[in-house]
């Protein structure tokens, strides 16, 4: 049996946009943060592990990323890491995990939470 849509597309509502003044971001009307290149400024999954990806791509490793009242650095593994960490997930998104923990209880991640590049001063 052949599979149906979701949703057919005619039911598929367009997303209106807005630039942010002086930002170099774009504004989704629902509220949420879109930076210029279609990185999406925010946590878009949390897998059964606890680890977060969002929707920024991979950009530098010695670039520091803030979510709300944290800030992580890149590590290459988790024996690397001192604590909740970022890295570059096979999809060439940057995701958050913790050594022997989740990221997602640790730092009060969900769904929608915020995230940011802060440039390291090293």
């Amino acid at each position: 049996m052949p599979q149906q849509p979701i949703a057919p597309a005619s039911t598929v509502a367009a997303i209106t946009m807005k630039r942010i003044a002086n930002t170099g971001a774009t504004e989704i009307a629902a509220g949420v943060p879109v930076l210029d290149g279609a990185d999406l400024a925010q946590v878009i999954y949390i897998d059964h592990y606890g680890n977060a990806v969002t929707g920024l791509r991979f950009s530098r490793r010695n670039a520091l990323l803030k979510t709300i009242g944290h800030t992580l650095r890149f590590a290459r593994t988790f024996a690397e890491a001192k604590g909740p960490f970022w890295y570059e997930n096979s999809m060439g998104l940057v995701e958050i995990a913790a050594p022997r923990g989740s990221a997602a209880r640790k730092l009060r991640l969900k769904i929608g939470s915020p995230v940011a590049w802060r440039r390291s001063t090293r």
